[in-house]
């Protein structure tokens, strides 16, 4: 039997409310503005998306989970079970969390991050080279079960961050991470697709940075 594509839905989560240069960690609990106009209609929206096939994975985040739970919230089954998936946590930053970019960024720690993010550790924290790995890791565990027969839906819905989104639009561009891809646009509450094709092994960029209202 052939098997259809499968297409992953990348979506970022609400906007969070902390100052200019904030550098929030991966599971901080921060507050979001989940009441605004363009905020309730992206909701609306990308539930349009969402059908009874579709398996949802969240990164264990509270904002993260919020932005589901909204979303779900919109659809005719705003119960359903939602799998967390520690793989799609954004980047953990380590000691430069819960700090101002702009008071922490002439220190020498941080400098030496900055030199080269790809590679470079913060402290006690993940190199940009180690999050996009673990999130390609995680993607491709999905990818293999639905080829195995394990998932039987080809349609999978991650609730993330933007870290997650623009390392799954790089693992459709290339093996190896570049500036390039560090300094693709994702915006709050938008939507990237990506689809791994069975028949010939390649994955693809369907939509990019996606604000649906």
């Amino acid at each position: 039997m052939t098997l259809e594509p499968i297409t992953f839905t990348w979506m970022r989560h609400p906007k969070p409310l902390v100052p200019e240069g904030y550098i929030y960690g991966a599971m901080e609990d921060v507050p979001l503005n989940l009441t605004g106009s363009a905020t309730r209609a992206a909701f609306n929206a990308i539930a349009g998306l969402i059908d009874q096939d579709t398996l949802i994975l969240s990164s264990p985040s509270p904002r993260a989970l919020e932005g589901i739970k909204q979303v779900l919230a919109r659809t005719t089954e705003p119960e359903r079970s939602i799998i967390i998936e520690d793989g799609f946590l954004e980047q953990n930053f380590g000691d430069f969390c819960a700090q101002l970019k702009q008071e922490i960024q002439d220190s020498e720690a941080f400098r030496f991050y900055a030199s080269d993010p790809i590679n470079n550790d913060p402290p006690n924290g993940e190199s940009l080279k180690g999050f996009f790995e673990r999130v390609k890791t995680t993607t491709e565990k999905y990818r293999d079960a639905y080829v195995s027969g394990k998932l039987t839906t080809n349609q999978v819905f991650v609730s993330g961050h933007g870290g997650v989104s623009r390392a799954a639009l790089a693992l459709c561009n290339s093996a190896t991470i570049t500036q390039e891809h560090l300094e693709q646009r994702i915006q709050r509450l938008s939507i990237c697709r990506t689809q791994w094709d069975p028949n010939t092994g390649q994955w693809t960029i369907i939509d990019r940075n996606l604000t649906l209202h």
